[in-house]
This record gives structure tokens, sequence and C-alpha cells, in this order.
């Protein structure tokens, strides 16, 4: 920004834990995804995939769709990553999902007072987000610009903005983030 250094941070697996945070319920964003399939990344890559997709679908995924397999190979062409319907069919993604967060049985199902569905979750992400970039700019005169679940801000000021950012997910949602910082020189603003 303005010719310096940006850092982007990141809410680790935020539509998980905005969706335990609704039920009262913690998740531990780092290990979320973690040795359900098996310990490699790209099993996390899948179940990552299907809890995302399922979130972005009115009940649990129940099929790997063109559109997501295709999506999963863009995002990770520098792996050459696919889904494999054979060696990752979602039903036992899906059972092993479930054995981890069986919390997640109850997406899709109405629930008052509970995300109904992605934009439920969506909605009080970019809560979050705009009443962190508000207090950042109002109280603490630091620029950001919001990118998904994650701001980019200068480098200089990672540690306040990752302070205003906890607080904020704290005071709407009752838990605390976790958020991970990654130095970032793709922006030009």
């Amino acid at each position: 920004m303005d010719g310096k250094p940006v850092a982007e941070i990141d809410i680790s697996a935020s539509y998980l834990t905005l969706f335990y945070a609704w039920h009262g319920q913690e998740v531990d964003a780092a290990t979320a995804y973690s040795n359900i399939l098996g310990p490699d990344e790209l099993d996390r890559a899948i179940v990552k995939t299907w809890v995302n997709s399922s979130f972005g679908n009115s009940s649990l995924l129940s099929r790997w769709s063109p559109d997501v397999r295709k999506g999963f190979a863009k995002r990770y062409r520098q792996d050459k990553w696919i889904i494999d319907p054979r060696k990752y069919p979602v039903r036992m993604v899906r059972e092993k999902t479930l054995a981890r967060h069986p919390l997640l049985e109850t997406w899709g199902h109405r629930m008052r007072g509970k995300p109904q569905d992605y934009g439920d979750l969506m909605c009080r992400e970019s809560e979050i987000i705009v009443s962190t970039m508000l207090r950042l700019a109002t109280e603490h005169g630091i620029p950001s610009v919001p990118v998904h679940d994650s701001l980019i801000v200068p480098l200089s000021e990672v540690e306040t903005s990752k302070r205003v950012l906890d607080e904020q997910f704290v005071k709407l949602t009752g838990v605390r983030p976790t958020l991970k910082v990654r130095r970032s020189t793709l922006y030009d603003f």
C-alpha cells in the first residue's frame, strides 16, 4: 500500500469456525481438516473442499459435481491435484469427516437461530471483516482491503490488525479465530 509491503491476515477455516460458534462450540481450525482421510496435504485439501462445498449447498455434499472437481483441479493446478472419485468417493469423505465433525450433520436442517445457508455464514463473515476494517481505519488510521475471509494490511501494522480482527471475531461470535499471516507481494495498492 502506497509502495510499502503488505501482509494478508486470513481467518483459518472461517465458515467451519462460524458454524461451530453458532452452535456454542469451538473448533481447532488449525487441524480441522487434517488426518481425516490421511496425513497428506491432498487428503486435507479434499476434506476442506467437501466441507466448504457442503456449506455452499443447502445440504451436505452427496456427490463430486463436475464444477467442484474442476474448481479443485484449478485451485491446486500447481500441485497437479485432482479429486479422483474412485480413490476419494464422496460417501467415504462424508463418513470420515462426520466422524470428526458430527455437528456438520445438522447442516441443511432448519434450526431456529442457527445458520440456514451459506448466506448466513457469508453475512457473519462480512460483518466481522467490515467491522474490523472500520475499527482499523477510525481507531488506528490503518488502511485495509478485504479478500473474502482475509484482510490485506500494511506489513508494519500486522500485529494491531490481527488484534482488532481477533477482537471483532470474538465480539460477534463468542469464539477465538485462528489467524494466519502471509507476507504478500501479489498486491499493489
